[in-house]
């Protein structure tokens, strides 16, 4: 089905969508995109480190997570690649914040979790660009050098 193009067709879209992934946590859903990414396994170049890998599994995390109602898990995150990556992130997310397009959960710690508002969906490729594009700066400082894909393009 495609997209609806009136607000109101696709608040109920996108409300029938969640109702459908709310049977399936967000860790069910990251793993069944990790098997999938296993199942493919061979397509992917032997060049590709484990690191680039880890990488493009973190940027997919981001963009289905974001998508999803329940939102982008922080903790998860944290846990899984470090206080830098969750910090980074919310970074990413300041414009996007600041438009009212984005909102936290707080833990004692801090942001737990972000979702994006109603607005924030009709809008999400570009905040999920916005934030790919914040990662990709602080690729080094995170601890994950330029790809030679990427060093070809800049």
């Amino acid at each position: 089905m495609a997209r609806p193009r009136r607000l109101e067709d696709y608040k109920t879209w996108v409300s029938q969508l969640e109702t459908e992934v709310d049977s399936l946590s967000q860790e069910q859903s990251i793993d069944s995109v990790n098997a999938f990414k296993a199942d493919d396994a061979e397509d992917i170049s032997p060049e590709v480190s484990a690191r680039e890998r880890e990488w493009e599994e973190l940027l997919d995390t981001i963009m289905l997570s974001l998508r999803l109602g329940e939102g982008l898990d922080l903790a998860r995150v944290q846990h899984r690649y470090g206080k830098e990556f969750s910090q980074e992130i919310v970074k990413g997310l300041d414009e996007a914040t600041n438009e009212g397009l984005t909102e936290f959960s707080f833990h004692e710690d801090g942001p737990h979790r972000v979702k994006l508002t109603t607005r924030g969906m009709l809008l999400s490729n570009s905040v999920i660009s916005d934030v790919w594009a914040h990662l990709e700066i602080s690729r080094g400082k995170l601890g994950y050098p330029a790809s030679d894909d990427d060093s070809a393009t800049t």
